[in-house]
């Protein structure tokens, strides 16, 4: 069996901003996709909830 691999440029802002049809269109199997898919929704989530809590970019005069 012979396997190549391709290196995708994808870095921590392009893996957020994945679709699942990009996500899809990576060759996954389906169980990597749904997995990736759910690590990709749960950081959007981690994130947005992150910045929400973040207070050290506000600044008291």
């Amino acid at each position: 069996m012979n396997i190549q691999t391709e290196c995708e440029d994808i870095d921590e802002e392009c893996l957020l901003s994945l679709t699942e049809k990009q996500i899809d269109g990576l060759g996954l199997s389906i169980g990597h996709s749904i997995t990736l898919q759910k690590l990709v929704k749960n950081l959007i989530v981690d994130n947005t909830s992150a910045r929400k809590n973040d207070n050290s970019s506000v600044f008291f005069l």
